[in-house]
């Protein structure tokens, strides 16, 4: 069975960009353009679930000027013959295009050989460390999923992400294992459902049609959007579920609480380990 996998909603989701100030929504951002380029041309690109194949061929400068409004980053065609010649890639048959990428990603921030265009010079130079660091970042949540505390969830769950506040915003992703395998907008057209139990209602249905157990969170646009921005939020989110900001349905309270007691004990690492 084919898995979906939206990667331009699990993007703006779990990677908002916080530092611009906007009002919060689930599709707003435009991602970065990873573009392999042969000399000056480019033959090949990578983007998060589009298709803009007319880049193909073009001049680095072109490619610039007709993606105004995205990040363009450059990878050389040797650099990209490497990765596949020494199968740095594990990528197995049946693979999602988010576990693809996220590998070649991981190669990438190995490596540091990636460009930018220096419209001054009109030619390749190294890109920014801080977008290294930026790459390096992963979201708060997915990092929760691999660490040791997310051992007392299910092998294999689903997970509803609900965010309130104006639109009202909705993701559903699978977790398999620590990593993301589905990643969806559900729909509940025809659902009827009750402000006060809507999360209950909606948990149960997800959990009858995809035959799994389902973890169900409510909170805010704007609460979510501010987190992910941060590598540690966790005792803001702390906070917020003593302010009752946040809503659970299904969630096993005894992964909070070992995780909330080694917060307030000492200082946390997302990988389940305390720093000296």
């Amino acid at each position: 069975m084919e898995l979906e996998f939206n990667w331009k909603v699990f993007q703006s989701c779990f990677y908002p960009q916080a530092n611009k100030k906007q009002s919060p929504t689930l599709l707003n951002e435009s991602s970065p353009v990873f573009c392999i380029v042969n000399g000056r041309r480019v033959i090949g690109f990578l983007a998060d679930g589009e298709n803009i194949k007319e880049i193909i061929g073009l001049d680095i400068k072109e490619v610039v000027s007709s993606l105004k409004r995205k990040e363009i980053y450059f990878l050389k065609k040797e650099l990209m013959e490497e990765f596949f010649d020494k199968q740095r890639l594990n990528i197995s048959f049946g693979s999602t295009a988010h576990e693809a990428f996220s590998l070649l990603k991981e190669e990438i921030i190995k490596s540091k050989k990636i460009f930018k265009l220096d419209n001054e010079l009109g030619t390749l130079v190294d890109a920014e460390e801080a977008l290294f660091k930026d790459l390096r970042r992963e979201h708060f949540l997915l990092l929760f999923f691999k660490s040791i505390w997310a051992k007392l969830l299910p092998r294999r769950f689903g997970f509803l992400l609900q965010l309130r506040g104006g639109q009202q915003k909705e993701l559903f992703i699978v977790i398999n294992h620590g990593k993301v395998e589905q990643c969806l907008i559900p729909q509940f057209s025809n659902l009827r459902t009750e402000s006060a139990g809507e999360l209950e209602i909606k948990v149960r249905s997800l959990t009858e049609k995809n035959v799994l157990p389902v973890i169900g969170v409510s909170l805010g646009q704007e609460e979510w959007r501010n987190w992910s921005g941060s590598s540690n939020p966790w005792r803001d989110i702390f906070a917020a579920i003593r302010k009752k900001q946040i809503k659970f349905y299904k969630f096993p309270w005894k992964t909070l609480i070992l995780l909330k007691f080694y917060i307030w004990s000492g200082s946390f690492n997302n990988n389940g380990t305390r720093s000296a």
